[in-house]
C-alpha cells in the first residue's frame, strides 16, 4: 500500500466553487476544482486519520490501563482525544 501525503492539508479559494486542496509542507495541489465543503472534508482527511488511529489504539486498550478514581472519573487520556477528535471534525466542517 503507498502512504498518503503528508499533512497537514490545506484549502485554497480559487473563485465560487472553485477550492483547491494543498499539501503545506511541500506546496502541492492534491486536489482542484471542488466546492467549499468537499475541499475542507478532504483537507481534514489526515487529521481525522489520526484521530481515529489515536482512539482506535487507546480504545484497544481501555480496560487494562483505565482506573476509576475517587470523583467516579476515569484516569485516562480521553479529554485529550477528545478535543483532537472535535478539532478534526471542526477542520472538516470548516470551523476552524
Amino acid at each position: 500500500m503507498t502512504k498518503h501525503t503528508l499533512g497537514p492539508w490545506d484549502v485554497l479559494y480559487r473563485s465560487r466553487d472553485d477550492w483547491d486542496v494543498f499539501a503545506r509542507p511541500v506546496q502541492r495541489i492534491l486536489a482542484c476544482e471542488l466546492n467549499e465543503a468537499d475541499a475542507r472534508l478532504i483537507a481534514a482527511a489526515p487529521e481525522l486519520l489520526e484521530a481515529l488511529e489515536v482512539v482506535a489504539f487507546q480504545w484497544a486498550g481501555h480496560a487494562e490501563k483505565c482506573s476509576i478514581n475517587d470523583t467516579g472519573s476515569c484516569n485516562c487520556d480521553w479529554p485529550k482525544i477528545r478535543h483532537q477528535c472535535n478539532a478534526a471534525i471542526a477542520k472538516a466542517r470548516g470551523q476552524s
